[in-house]
């Protein structure tokens, strides 16, 4: 499947382009840092105030179609040490928190996942900080 093209928030771009390097520092070598850094590298980085709304970006909250289910689900993009399950906090390390990053209303997301390739579709992105304000979470 070609990939579309992301955008990121020079933020979010700053904050998640150092955790993978604090992460590869360490010695950690996964698969989810790895899919994580291609999303980083194509993503087109844009000023906070410039990102469109209908994006998804750290700390938004996103309802998604599993097409392999066609059941409609909904969580929050966070980073690590904050995911919670029960509230659908889903961290950005995580196989789906990686392909979701930068993707906008409408897209097809393809990834790996443990139990083999997911695809989803982007529905909407229910709330989103940027376009409230609330850039600094």
């Amino acid at each position: 499947m070609r990939r579309k093209q992301i955008f990121m928030t020079e933020y979010d771009h700053k904050r998640l382009a150092g955790m993978v390097r604090a992460h590869k520092q360490a010695g950690k070598r996964a698969s989810h840092l790895t899919a994580l850094e291609r999303e980083l590298e194509r993503a087109s980085v844009v000023p906070i105030h410039m990102i469109p709304k209908y994006v998804v970006t750290m700390n938004s909250t996103v309802r998604y179609t599993d097409l392999s289910s066609n059941t409609i689900e909904e969580c929050t993009l966070v980073f690590p040490g904050l995911t919670d399950p029960g509230s659908r906090k889903v961290s950005i390390l995580a196989p789906i928190g990686a392909a979701l990053i930068g993707e906008t209303e409408g897209n097809i997301v393809e990834y790996e996942a443990p139990g083999g390739t997911m695809r989803i579709r982007v529905e909407s992105v229910v709330y989103q900080p940027e376009s409230e304000g609330e850039e600094d979470l």
